[in-house]
């Protein structure tokens, strides 16, 4: 059975995108530097940038 024939009138279907511009990456964070971190007030203070998807400090470069 289709999602037209489901709810009794025309139906089409659409995909949400993501805006490219929004997406996180680690070389936009100010805090990146040649794949380290250096935010003060982060655990990772001078390691290995982990992920700036998940990162509370990620600032974009202005």
């Amino acid at each position: 059975m289709s999602v037209k024939s489901m709810q009794g009138t025309s139906a089409h279907i659409s995909y949400l995108k993501s805006n490219e511009e929004n997406r996180r990456h680690k070389t936009k964070c100010i805090y990146f530097d040649k794949g380290i971190c250096k935010c003060g007030a982060f655990t990772n203070y001078m390691c290995k940038c982990t992920s700036s998807v998940l990162c509370n400090y990620y600032k974009v470069k202005g």
